[in-house]
C-alpha cells in the first residue's frame, strides 16, 4: 500500500477515529492493535517489477507539502480485495457543514 501521513492531523481526527472504533466495538468487531496513524491511502502495489523506481519515487517527494485542504465529508468503504482488482462499496457518509 502507498499512504501519505497527515503530520498535524493527529488532534483533529483522533475524536473521528476513537468514536468509529467505540462504535465498532458496540457491533462485536475488535479494535484496532496498532496505534492510529492519519493517513491518505494513495494506491496499492500490485507487482514489485519496478519496486526501485517507486522508492526513488518516494524518497524524492518525502517531504511533500501539499498545502492547506477542505475535508466536507468522510466516506467510510468496504474493501473487498480480489485478484482483479479490489472493489470499493460506500457503506455510509457523514458530511462535515462549512467544510
Amino acid at each position: 500500500m502507498i499512504w501519505l501521513g497527515l503530520d498535524g492531523w493527529q488532534e483533529h481526527l483522533l475524536p473521528l477515529q476513537q468514536e468509529i472504533e467505540t462504535r465498532l466495538e458496540a457491533v462485536g468487531l475488535e479494535p484496532e492493535q496498532k496505534a492510529y496513524r492519519p493517513h491518505l491511502t494513495l494506491g496499492r502495489v500490485k507487482s514489485l517489477k519496478r519496486k526501485g523506481d517507486l522508492v526513488d519515487l518516494m524518497e524524492r517527494d518525502r517531504d511533500v507539502d501539499l498545502g492547506p485542504f477542505v475535508v466536507d465529508r468522510m466516506v467510510l468503504f468496504r474493501s473487498d480485495l480480489r485478484p482483479t482488482g479490489p472493489i470499493y462499496t460506500p457503506l455510509t457518509t457523514r458530511e462535515f457543514a462549512g467544510g
